[in-house]
């Protein structure tokens, strides 16, 4: 998944073409931020915790993202869990600010995982081929420079996480976005507990993690080893308008208008 400082600046540049009340932008992005909330964070303080604590509840983690992120169980063998945002569609159907922001998150992931991962990298088996199977996947080739290194040196800070890290920095400078925890806390007792799936209360799990992430970011230096920075800066624009022009008539639906829209 791409981390939560990409997801709000992704929330972000979406709401900021459609005309909104600030109570609006806020309910979409708590929607938007909502499935990465965690029961197993929701109460306790990550800066105090040792940093093998994800590690440990790993299984945990990601059981609650099967069902917050609507994967499919038969993909529980793939290297990378698609989310399927169309069964939360089907299930609760977008009646509002914050359905729509759970979609567009659930939409994002999708994309992500579908498109830039598939343009930066690939799993190997033993024989160097092509494989999606976790239990096949032993090397990752890492398409801009063709090097391959082991899945699970991949999987470390070395590589896929240190460039979520430079990813955070990168696109925030970019487009100049500042996270703003208090809009996201405002409203947040006025909306309905109304999706299974997920407690509202564990925003603050969610909050407390993109605060930390983008402090970290701070000091990392500015070097991608994965991704092409082209592709990561022109995703989140390719992203916001492929949405917009799949999920026409849902925007319509909760009430949205097009900045450029003068009616």
């Amino acid at each position: 998944m791409p981390s939560y400082v990409i997801h709000y600046i992704c929330g972000n540049k979406l709401i900021e073409n459609y005309k909104v009340t600030p109570k609006e932008k806020s309910l979409f992005l708590v929607g938007n931020l909502i499935p990465d909330s965690s029961k197993i964070f929701g109460n306790v303080d990550i800066t105090s915790i040792k940093n093998d604590f994800r590690k440990i509840h790993r299984k945990e983690i990601q059981n609650e993202k099967l069902t917050t992120h609507f994967r499919r169980k038969e993909d529980r063998n793939n290297v990378v869990m698609l989310p399927y945002p169309e069964q939360f569609k089907n299930k609760y159907g977008i009646t509002d600010l914050v359905t729509l922001g759970y979609y567009y998150h659930l939409y994002t992931d999708k994309y992500f995982f579908n498109d830039i991962f598939n343009k930066s990298f690939e799993f190997l088996n033993n024989n160097l081929e092509i494989t999606s199977n976790n239990n096949e996947a032993i090397y990752v080739r890492i398409k801009k420079n063709n090097k391959v290194v082991s899945k699970d040196e991949f999987f470390s800070t070395s590589y896929l996480y240190h460039d979520y890290t430079v990813m955070n920095k990168l696109l925030l400078e970019y487009f100049g976005i500042v996270f703003n925890e208090n809009e996201l806390r405002e409203y947040i007792n006025g909306i309905e507990n109304n999706i299974d799936e997920v407690d509202f209360k564990n925003i603050e799990s969610v909050i407390r993690d993109t605060l930390l992430y983008i402090e970290e970011s701070k000091t990392s230096d500015s070097n991608l080893e994965v991704f092409d920075e082209n592709i990561i800066i022109n995703f989140i624009n390719e992203l916001n308008n492929n949405f917009s022009k799949e999920n026409k008539q849902l925007i319509k639906k909760v009430g949205l208008k097009n900045v450029r829209d003068n009616n």
